[in-house]
């Protein structure tokens, strides 16, 4: 097995091949590097495995939340409407499967990004 973990200032991400037997340990290393370098060649900060493991969590912050994935995946797509199915949230998807992809996830009840914020009279802000 070789694992393969970049690290960036507020991130990490982590690839991994593994060996068999018959498998060249050159093609074990190619295959983890592969995966790395295309993770590195998106504008994503989430790679594909992180993507759907973070839609519940952040479903269940106030607000507006996005998060930009290297890969838009099938999973990530079936956890999204998941979620949807037992929170009141709004879940977009800004990407087609296999490309990267904006996640954005808006609670229903809290202001939009992109819109108004309104304040009730007697609330503080």
């Amino acid at each position: 097995m070789l694992l393969l973990l970049a690290e960036f200032e507020r991130s990490q991400a982590c690839y991994f091949a593994l060996g068999a037997r018959g498998k060249p340990a050159e093609r074990v290393a190619d295959e983890a590097l592969d995966a790395l370098e295309q993770f590195l060649a998106t504008d994503g900060a989430i790679d594909q495995y992180l993507a759907d493991q973070l839609i519940l969590p952040l479903a269940l912050a106030a607000g507006v939340s996005q998060l930009h994935t290297s890969c838009v995946t099938q999973h990530l797509i079936t956890n999204c409407d998941v979620v949807r199915r037992f929170l009141p949230v709004e879940i977009h998807i800004d990407g087609a499967i296999g490309q990267p992809g904006l996640v954005s996830i808006l609670t229903r009840g809290q202001p939009s990004a992109s819109g108004p914020r309104v304040r009730r009279p007697g609330r503080s802000p």
